[in-house]
């Protein structure tokens, strides 16, 4: 039985793993949530790579299986996929070991290519090939999408829970491309919810047909926010990112694309540096005190705590930090935790779904909101935290 946490612990040993270079993906930014997760940006920068990554943790510590799905047949070839790996084993660490060495713990230090049955295993050089296939189950399938009749018609795997969906921007996508990678995720998952689909995509060229129909592609082009959740109308979340190469905090970079490139044409994204800038937030003044409210906030699967600050220089402001998911456990009577997980807030005590307007700190943290008065500890708190407004219509809805 695979763990239910199998997901958020694969990120935690990912985030124990290695410290991730500044200017390439790290998958632990946003995160990786259970349904769609698309990641976007406008050229390379290790997206592949953090993905790939996450794949191997989730199989050698928690038996989790991964299809990959490529745009076609042309990038399923023999000799395409041979080389599929080669990133992971070509990225050393100081003492010469090799990714695949340091997650494995050196039980394999390479993944060998089985063309006639679509998917890869784990081995060692001094592993005979025929053995390894008769012997040990493969961590990950790759085939394309075009190619979708096949897979439906015989795939049974219940400890495959990653689909990874590659070049989702790409020249070969289709009209048929959108429906086809339904029906797959239809046929893999078979109803579990344990579960999550990845999309990486290079946003400045290729066919955006499936980000049009994920309902996300106009915000992409718009948004100031590397991060956000599109929620459709039927409830179903596109948790996106856009990546870029950037600093986070380049605000002369954010500046000069506002003045010069916010038109919602055709490759302006190319020119605004290829991924959107971060906004600005608001961050905790020097000498600005905070007290605990006993108010928490669970969204996108991550742990926030409500603080109001106190001052004899500044307005009243709150003030949001992360802290670990183990906080939202053992809560005292006086503490509730406002969720944008509606399931979450039938299963756990002292846990609201709305905003509501009977709590008397909710009504005065929406007119805080709504005046820009919110400190947060980080850009993605901010985040986390525009999400869940918008998600109840805050502060429009009072």
């Amino acid at each position: 039985m695979i763990s239910e946490k199998w997901l958020e612990n694969s990120l935690d040993i990912q985030k124990q793993l290695y410290t991730v270079p500044k200017h390439l993906y790290d998958v632990n930014t946003y995160g990786i949530h259970n349904g769609y997760n698309v990641i976007v940006s406008g050229r390379g920068g290790g997206k592949s790579t953090g993905i790939e990554v996450l794949a191997l943790i989730a199989y050698e510590y928690f038996g989790v299986t991964t299809v990959t799905l490529r745009a076609s047949k042309e990038e399923c070839t023999k000799f395409a996929c041979e080389s599929y790996f080669e990133n992971l084993i070509n990225i050393p660490f100081d003492d010469g070991r090799n990714v695949i060495q340091h997650i494995t713990h050196d039980k394999y230090n390479r993944i060998q290519y089985y063309y006639r049955e679509h998917c890869f295993r784990l081995m060692r050089d001094d592993e005979n090939v025929d053995i390894v296939k008769k012997t040990r189950e493969p961590f990950m399938y790759i085939t394309s999408i075009d190619k979708s009749s096949d897979l439906c018609s015989t795939f049974n795997k219940p400890s495959c829970k990653l689909i990874i969906c590659e070049e989702i921007c790409d020249d070969r996508v289709n009209t048929k491309t959108f429906m086809d990678t339904m029906h797959l995720i239809s046929t893999i998952y078979r109803d579990d919810i344990n579960t999550a689909v990845i999309m990486l995509g290079n946003i400045s060229r290729g066919n955006p047909n499936v980000l049009i129909k994920l309902g996300v592609y106009d915000k992409i082009r718009t948004t100031t926010e590397p991060f956000f959740v599109h929620q459709t109308n039927l409830g179903t979340r596109v948790h996106t990112t856009l990546f870029n190469a950037l600093p986070e905090e380049n605000t002369k970079k954010h500046e000069f694309n506002k003045m010069y490139f916010g038109f919602s044409v055709d490759g302006m994204e190319i020119l605004r540096g290829v991924s959107q800038p971060t906004e600005l937030y608001r961050k905790l003044p020097d000498g600005v005190q905070t007290v605990d409210t006993g108010y928490y906030l669970y969204i996108l699967g991550c742990a926030f705590k409500v603080y109001q600050t106190y001052s004899d220089v500044w307005q009243s402001m709150y003030y949001i930090k992360q802290v670990p998911l183990s906080a939202l456990e053992n809560l005292t009577t006086y503490e509730i935790i406002v969720t944008d997980d509606e399931n979450y807030s039938y299963t756990h005590p002292r846990t609201y779904y709305n905003f509501g307007q009977e709590f008397s700190l909710v009504k005065d943290f929406i007119v805080h909101y709504r005046r820009h008065d919110i400190c947060y500890d980080k850009h993605f708190t901010k985040i986390a935290v525009d999400s869940l407004a918008d998600l109840h219509k805050v502060p429009n809805v009072f």
